[in-house]
């Protein structure tokens, strides 16, 4: 994970319950959450355009796909 931390794009990296377990410096700045915040929370709770009705199959296409990248909207 270490080069993830030095990278300008976010990063989150998230368990099957949509909780983040990893986000790197630039997404906390850019979401203006600290990392302890950030850990505490979702997808769902920074994400308007992500119900959390969606989440079980965009799971099972992450698994499949083992990553994923897109852009989206941000609740600061």
């Amino acid at each position: 994970m270490g080069t993830a931390r030095n990278i300008s794009c976010s990063i989150f990296f998230v368990n099957s319950n949509a909780q983040f377990v990893y986000v790197n410096e630039a997404a906390c700045c850019i979401l203006g959450y600290s990392r302890e915040q950030l850990l505490t929370m979702t997808v769902h709770d920074i994400d308007p355009n992500f119900p959390a009705e969606t989440w079980h199959s965009q799971w099972q296409e992450l698994k499949y796909q083992e990553s994923s990248s897109f852009e989206s909207i941000y609740r600061t």
